[in-house]
């Protein structure tokens, strides 16, 4: 997942829209305060109270004691794809509005979906990007 300078780029460049960057930045910390039915969680910029920031924190006694890599590396993907549908709604300070026009997909489950509405989002468009994300983790060696 990661390249020889330390970065997860496969997973940044989704934080880009072409050729426009995004105007947030992705921050992955270890946590320790995460319960201990939870892999990890994502903040938003008003979640983390850094500006501009999604913080992914990566439960670390399941990191260390619980977890293979394999495990981690899902999570990681996952708590990404959280970020990233998350970023729509704030490039567009949650206008909904906004969000209609622009993203119809996200607010057609944000409306009907609710509280769950990313979750329900990830299960129905997301499953083949966290499939091939963990496939090139680890050079195919398992199905999907």
């Amino acid at each position: 997942m990661v390249d020889n300078k330390n970065n997860i780029n496969w997973i940044l460049e989704n934080f880009n829209d072409g050729d426009t960057h995004s105007q947030f930045n992705l921050k992955l910390v270890m946590s320790t305060t995460l319960g201990n039915k939870t892999n990890a969680s994502t903040a938003t910029p008003l979640q983390s109270g850094i500006s501009n920031t999604f913080v992914i924190s990566i439960n670390q006694s399941h990191a260390e004691n619980r977890n293979t890599t394999l495990t981690i590396a899902r999570t990681i993907i996952h708590e990404s794809i959280h970020a990233r549908l998350w970023e729509f709604m704030y490039s567009r300070d949650k206008n909904l509005a906004m969000i209609k026009n622009d993203f119809p997909g996200i607010y057609n489950y944000y409306k009907n979906h609710q509280q769950n509405w990313d979750h329900e989002q990830m299960a129905a468009y997301y499953r083949e990007t966290i499939a091939t994300g963990l496939k090139h983790f680890d050079n195919g060696q398992h199905t999907d």
